[in-house]
């Protein structure tokens, strides 16, 4: 999956302070000597020989040292990027110079990686091209770093999981806040769909995003054994964390408020009768373990239905953006059940998406908010719907967000990034 530069500039500073100095120098460059260089020549394994710089060259060369320093400085930004987004860092420091000049200086660039001589004719190209050569040879280094440092296959996009009715209903109860009490006080969330009824109860409190994290990461791990283990290195590549030190706290606390919490199912066929936990906990050496207890088994095993989860949602950053992963969740599954039926593409109404989100109500915000509909429902749903730009894309194809009037009907288009069931049968099959 491609960096988006702009969204990379808006995100992490140190990396948009890299592209801020590239750009910058290759603009310099630009108004530099335009005279003849027709006889130089640069290949895959040629050295770069400059003729001694000219007064107006000095800002040129220590444009580059400070480029070289900045992209070591951001060596860890820079591969936590890669490996969460799986582009090498090469390529994304070359998309970042192409970007910047002109049709025959990047056919030059393309010469070069394709291992041909390439000649170049004015001193600016020459000085762009030195640019990139070093700063290539500094990400190759950094790519090399983390393909060593990293003994798993490229993380999929996406993973199949199983799905029913009662596992979505885990899933809601599990990364939305509580909505009642029990009689102890406990915060629980109660989920309707017909005559399905989920009770959870909370009795560690209210689950953190840890708990939220772990939870879909067992339903992507789960292949039909109750037991689920990974190592935390597993876990922190696909989370894109840094820190092992606070993942394994964060991991210990969302674990313990997982398996404390209880639910309770009622439906027209069948009753869990009492009250039920879906997970054990063991973690030791660096190996989690989630072992589902008989009615987690149960429920997971049962599942006849499936659906594809983004492995992205587990990037989703859920106190800043809390409503991403449900939308996505609900649009992942009503792609799975829709992908098949003639005539059903993927476009929803904006009312159905949002339904079993936080996001506060019409009757709500009318009465608790001053109807504030703008604020407190159309902007956050887009906010929160932007989140997801590695997963998705997405556009208004009726109706629009400017009022309440616009919002409440309007429908929208989703265009997946990559998803498996957009591809034909037979490629899925081959995967």
């Amino acid at each position: 999956m491609r960096f988006n530069i702009k969204d990379i500039k808006d995100k992490l500073p140190r990396i948009e302070l890299i592209i801020k100095r590239i750009e910058d120098y290759i603009q310099e460059a630009k108004k530099g000597d335009k005279s003849s260089l027709a006889s130089s020549n640069i290949g895959e394994d040629v050295d770069i020989v400059l003729l001694p710089p000219q007064p107006h060259d000095t800002a040129y060369f220590k444009g580059i040292d400070e480029i070289e320093k900045l992209m070591e400085e951001g060596t860890d930004e820079l591969m936590k990027m890669s490996r969460s987004r799986h582009e090498s860092i090469e390529d994304f420091i070359t998309r970042v110079i192409k970007k910047q000049v002109n049709n025959d200086t990047k056919l030059k660039l393309e010469e070069i990686l394709t291992g041909k001589e390439a000649s170049f004719r004015t001193q600016s190209e020459m000085q762009i091209i030195m640019l990139w050569m070093q700063a290539r040879s500094l990400s190759r280094i950094m790519d090399r770093a983390l393909e060593a440092a990293s003994k798993e296959k490229q993380i999929d996009l996406f993973k199949k999981c199983k799905n029913s009715q009662e596992l979505s209903a885990f899933n809601q109860a599990i990364i939305s806040d509580p909505n009642t009490e029990d009689k102890q006080g406990n915060p629980c969330y109660t989920f309707h769909q017909g005559s399905f009824k989920l009770i959870a109860r909370y009795t560690k409190g209210k689950l953190n995003q840890e708990a939220h994290m772990l939870f879909i990461y067992s339903r992507m791990m789960y292949k039909g054994n109750p037991i689920i283990s990974f190592t935390v290195e597993d876990y922190m590549a696909h989370r894109g964390l840094e820190s092992k030190h606070r993942t394994v706290r964060q991991i210990k606390r969302g674990l313990e408020k997982l398996a404390a919490t209880q639910f309770e199912i009622t439906s027209k066929d069948k009753t869990s009768g009492s009250l039920f936990s879906l997970f054990g906990i063991h973690y030791k050496n660096n190996v989690i373990r989630l072992t589902l207890t008989p009615e987690g088994q149960a429920y997971f095993q049962g599942a006849r239905a499936f659906t594809y989860l983004p492995t992205g949602l587990l990037l989703i950053d859920s106190q800043k953006n809390p409503h991403t992963i449900p939308l996505v969740m609900k649009l992942s599954n009503l792609k799975a059940m829709n992908h098949r039926k003639p005539n059903k593409g993927d476009t929803y109404k904006v009312s159905i998406l949002i339904e079993n989100t936080d996001i506060p109500t019409y009757q709500h915000v009318k009465e608790k908010m001053g109807r504030r509909y703008k604020d407190k429902i159309i902007d956050v749903f887009e906010r929160d719907m932007n989140a997801s730009a590695d997963i998705l894309c997405w556009n208004y194809t009726e109706g629009s967000g400017n009022s309440w009037k616009e919002f409440k009907d309007a429908t929208v288009s989703i265009q997946w990034i990559d998803h498996p069931q957009d591809k034909p049968a037979k490629s899925r099959e081959a995967k």
